[in-house]
């Protein structure tokens, strides 16, 4: 059932950041229940490429 809840996010990450299902849902949190809210953060702005390092 979440799965139809999120699918709209997964397909504009998938469409507009060239990223595979499984890449879009880790965006959202859904992929990897190992990482934590700021890794997710700093991998998203990573993939925007806002990051600096």
């Amino acid at each position: 059932m979440s799965e139809n809840k999120h699918q709209m996010a997964v397909d504009l990450l998938q469409a507009h950041l060239g990223l595979s299902e499984e890449e879009a849902l880790k965006q959202l949190g859904m992929g990897d229940e190992d990482t934590s809210v700021d890794e997710h953060i700093a991998q998203f702005q990573a993939s925007l490429g806002k990051v600096e390092e």
